[in-house]
């Protein structure tokens, strides 16, 4: 990974805001935009160089968005940092520079937050369908969305993270919705503990979308494979009851 350089801007007790002047050139995140079918509605592709995380597509400006998980990120090298317990926001920022350098250039804000580990249709959030409600998103603000596929759920990581409130997940909000890049185990403990999950957030402050590169066509033919030949998880009917019964503020 190439030398980054992001320089803090402001800070105050649970969020700081940065600049990232110079991004890692391997790996990067992308968000590709696209269009399909005859009326050409809008899709993007958030991926790792050429590996998708998710399809985000949007069929007219007011409608809900529709949301396909892709093949996932692998943080190898910062799964113990990111799994320490949360001491501040400086702490986590720099923890977080391995990861956040991989963004496009641009300036953003880390905020510490607690967001739902279901939906707001209360299923559990990780137990996603193509064409299931819990894909249309719309008004999803204080709400998570995988980008991992169920065949990774694992319940004894799940159980490992019972209990542990101060460890946070990592999320990188777009347009109000929050597509959870670490810490699916750590939202399904959440979910049977009944709590919220404590997560740190990345934001672009400029707009609510990233500058979009065009799209390799093997991106997004690689994405579509992943979706193709995902596969669903029986997960523990426990999980599924939590998320029924938990409870959600729901906006007046």
């Amino acid at each position: 990974m190439s030398v980054s350089e992001i320089v803090i801007i402001a800070q105050a007790e649970n969020r700081l805001a940065f600049n990232l002047k110079k991004r890692a050139k391997s790996p990067q995140f992308n968000l590709c935009g696209y269009k399909i079918g005859v009326e050409k509605h809008g899709s993007d592709v958030m991926c790792i160089d050429e590996k998708p995380l998710f399809i985000a597509q949007t069929f007219c400006p007011t409608c809900e968005t529709l949301i396909k998980y892709g093949q996932g990120g692998d943080w190898t090298g910062l799964e113990d940092s990111i799994n320490a317990p949360f001491e501040n926001i400086e702490k986590s920022f720099n923890i977080l520079r391995p990861l956040i350098s991989m963004f496009p250039v641009g300036k953003y804000d880390l905020k510490a937050e607690e967001l739902y580990p279901v939906s707001p249709y209360n299923e559990f959030f990780w137990n996603i369908k193509e064409y299931n409600p819990h894909y249309r998103c719309r008004h999803w603000d204080g709400f998570i969305v995988p980008t991992q596929s169920p065949k990774r759920f694992n319940m004894e990581r799940v159980n490992y993270y019972r209990g542990k409130h101060n460890i946070y997940a990592v999320a990188l909000k777009i347009k109000n919705i929050s597509y959870l890049l670490d810490g699916h185990h750590k939202a399904s403990a959440a979910t049977l503990d009944g709590r919220k999950i404590r997560c740190l957030t990345i934001q672009n402050t400029w707009s609510d979308y990233f500058d979009k590169v065009n799209p390799l066509r093997s991106t997004i033919n690689q994405a579509k494979t992943a979706i193709k030949n995902s596969v669903e998880c029986n997960f523990p009917a426990e999980l599924i009851e939590s998320a029924s019964k938990f409870e959600v503020k729901r906006d007046a």
